[in-house]
């Protein structure tokens, strides 16, 4: 892969755009991130940052362009380090959508603020733009390596920050997402 690790975390036709997005939000200057979680989507190899550390006010102004632009970095916004920005962005990525932009949505299940997984699982249920089921199966069957350290992500933030309420693992939201992928996809049960 080349490219910047933004761009990396897109399909080959929209890094020129991805580029464009990530030097204003950036602030002219793109950052040196982490390699992230790598994921297969629709036949190309995508790397999605683990986290992103732009200016909110820089990226909140991306985030307002239309079309594509604005999709690109609300789906930057939900790696930000800033867990109100992220669950901010996952509504707006939930609310636009695009099949491309299923592996944000997918990798924020293993977030652990909990209305950022909470607004996953009621996009599901609702049948919201933002959602599609048949790319997260997909995903999820043609990703094992990948889903399972979502699933393992999603557990561990259960039982250190969530535990207290949701008592059974079955209950917590994320796990709940999860576990419909898991079997709808054919993976082994956890």
């Amino acid at each position: 892969m080349t490219g910047s690790v933004e761009e990396q975390a897109f399909p080959a036709a929209l890094r020129p755009a991805v580029r464009a997005v990530v030097l204003q939000v950036a602030g002219g200057v793109p950052e040196r991130l982490p390699a992230g979680y790598r994921v297969v989507h629709a036949g190309e190899a995508l790397l999605l940052p683990v986290r992103v550390y732009y200016p909110p006010a820089a990226l909140l102004a991306g985030v307002a362009q239309e079309g594509d632009a604005g999709l690109i970095a609300l789906c930057l916004g939900t790696r930000h380090h800033d867990g109100h920005v992220r669950e901010r962005c996952i509504q707006g990525v939930l609310e636009r959508g695009a099949p491309w932009a299923m592996p944000f949505v997918l990798q924020a299940l293993d977030d652990y603020v909990l209305p950022v997984v909470l607004r996953i699982e009621a996009a599901r249920t609702a049948g919201a733009r933002g959602w599609d089921e048949s790319i997260a199966v997909r995903l999820a069957g043609e990703n094992p390596a990948w889903f399972a350290t979502l699933e393992r992500r999603a557990i561990s933030y259960w039982n250190e920050h969530h535990r207290a309420r949701y008592q059974q693992r079955q209950a917590y939201p994320a796990c709940r997402v999860i576990a419909a992928l898991r079997g709808a996809a054919g993976l082994t049960p956890r």
